[in-house]
């Protein structure tokens, strides 16, 4: 028997997985996969989830290809790379990411063991080259932007 909790969390996880799938160019080259993804997420109930994603422990890292990618602990103590950036407001302390999903970033920057190594497995999936931390100038940056 699993608790609300437990399906709360399968329906957000499948919901992300879901527009993961559909947006990500690289399932272009599986047509079914990308497709069938598109047509379930399409119909997915969006008043079952909450469309944000809180994030603790976060860090905004660039890929050698130059895009950013926000790293951290999601609400379901669980390590999350956002698809690359879009949008980041410093003030609301939100990024947008091109899966369409909206992060809610907790708290001050910072690492946590789990986080770096969803962060590792993800980069070396997904990523070749180098990859740096632009937390600080990204930050730095967006406080210019205000002044």
């Amino acid at each position: 028997m699993t608790t609300a909790h437990e399906r709360s969390s399968v329906a957000v996880e499948t919901r992300r997985f879901l527009q993961m799938l559909s947006s990500d160019e690289s399932c272009a080259n599986n047509g079914d996969l990308r497709e069938e993804a598109v047509g379930l997420f399409r119909y997915y109930p969006l008043a079952a989830v909450k469309p944000d994603v809180s994030l603790s422990r976060w860090r905004i890292i660039e890929t050698a290809d130059g895009f950013k990618h926000l790293v951290g602990y999601d609400s379901l103590c669980k390590g999350c790379v956002a698809s690359s950036l879009v949008s980041f407001d410093r003030q609301a302390m939100r990024a947008k990411a091109r899966s369409g999903l909206v992060y809610q970033l907790v708290g001050k920057p910072g690492s946590f063991w789990d986080v770096e190594d969803v962060w590792e497995l993800w980069f070396e999936a997904n990523s070749a080259g180098i990859c740096k931390e632009v937390t600080e100038q990204l930050l730095a940056q967006s406080a210019d932007d205000d002044a």
